[in-house]
């Protein structure tokens, strides 16, 4: 993340995209062949969300706090891969 982080803070989104879809966290995407391509087209077609100046305004409540409150169908996947939230 640190190579990430100083292209954002040098104004670079897309070095900053770019760096973020070489790194671990997308591993299982880089091995999708075709897939694979059209997420990186997606990625670096929103790379200027790395730049973006404020942040998203915090919940209050936080959103994870509320979860009893969706009261739709709601299918959550967590890939093999997938490294968000591990300790």
């Amino acid at each position: 993340m640190g190579l990430i982080m100083e292209a954002v803070k040098a104004g670079a989104p897309n070095r900053a995209a770019a760096l973020w879809l070489e790194g671990p966290l997308m591993v299982g995407v880089r091995q999708r062949g075709g897939d694979a391509e059209r997420y990186q087209g997606v990625v670096l077609d929103n790379a200027n969300s790395w730049t973006v100046k404020a942040p998203a305004p915090a919940l209050d409540p936080p959103a994870g706090t509320r979860l009893t409150e969706v009261k739709a169908p709601v299918d959550a996947v967590a890939g093999e891969l997938d490294q968000s939230g591990r300790d």
